[in-house]
């Protein structure tokens, strides 16, 4: 009662305090906005740059942080590569990228940011560790025949002056 409305038996008691400590701790994030791709529409089979910007939000500094990109979902047989910053101070950002050769077709692929995966950082915050991105990848119908000498044999294998040899070869499409 700070103006005094209230009639009370005692105004001793209407005051408490109690001290607390706060202890710093960092706060890793990434954010779709500092997520960046190469680009956002690409033909299968073709290169996608990500790069992310991570910050430490915290009041300490984080150690050995590691950040995984993912395809389609943040599982490990997904995983396109991992990264790690060794420090991160308060307020320092720091940026990793990772490349991915796409490998699955469709509209509103999902790519994947992590930062600390396996939760081996103690945080202010969790729930700004991750984030996420869409591409769109179109097939191609393009061939793209290879041989390689390991696939070619002749029969017989010593050819004689003036005879016949069957040449065999092993021609793959390797195209979309």
């Amino acid at each position: 009662d700070p103006d005094n409305v209230l009639s009370e038996l005692s105004k001793d008691d209407n005051l408490a305090s109690l001290r607390i400590s706060v202890t710093p701790v960092p706060d890793l994030a990434v954010s779709n906005d500092t997520v960046i791709l190469s680009n956002t529409i690409v033909s299968i089979g073709s290169d996608i740059t990500i790069t992310a910007t991570i910050a430490n939000q915290g009041n300490l500094p984080a150690q050995d942080v590691e950040i995984e990109f993912y395809h389609d979902a943040p599982i490990a047989e997904n995983i396109i590569s991992t990264g790690f910053i060794g420090n991160l101070d308060p307020g320092q950002t720091a940026t990793r990228s990772a490349t991915w050769k796409t490998s699955a077709v469709g509209t509103g692929i999902n790519l994947y940011v992590v930062v600390d995966p396996q939760n081996r950082i103690s945080e202010l915050l969790k729930n700004n560790n991750q984030a996420i991105k869409q591409i769109e990848v179109a097939p191609v119908n393009d061939a793209n025949l290879t041989v390689s000498y390991k696939n070619v044999s002749f029969t017989p294998p010593i050819a004689q002056q003036g005879g016949a040899v069957t040449i065999f070869a092993l021609i793959k499409n390797e195209g979309y």
